[in-house]
């Protein structure tokens, strides 16, 4: 439902589209396309890896809402898809690092 109770609808191309990205938690040994530079300060905490574009950021979360938000920016501003669609690229304050 949009806004004053009109509905909204999606175009059938975003309808259709799957999940492209994967977040994780950093553990001593995974994931282990991040480089271990990054795994070994980064226990616990959170990151993605977006499947687009085969890359991650160079930044990682204390929690698992903020990687999924941020996947979700990225998403929006890289790719043009999901809620963030045409959004500015200054919304996106990370560096996204492709991975080998």
């Amino acid at each position: 439902m949009g806004l004053f109770g009109s509905k909204r609808d999606r175009p059938k191309a975003a309808q259709a589209e799957a999940p492209t990205a994967e977040v994780v938690r950093i553990d001593g040994d995974c994931p282990a396309w991040l480089p271990e530079a990054m795994r070994s300060v980064a226990v616990g905490e959170y990151t993605f890896l977006c499947h687009r574009c085969n890359a991650h950021p160079n930044i990682k979360w204390p929690a698992e809402g903020g990687a999924q938000a941020s996947w979700e920016i990225h998403q929006g501003v890289h790719h043009g898809v999901g809620t963030f669609a045409g959004m500015p690229r200054h919304l996106e304050t990370w560096e996204m690092v492709r991975t080998a």
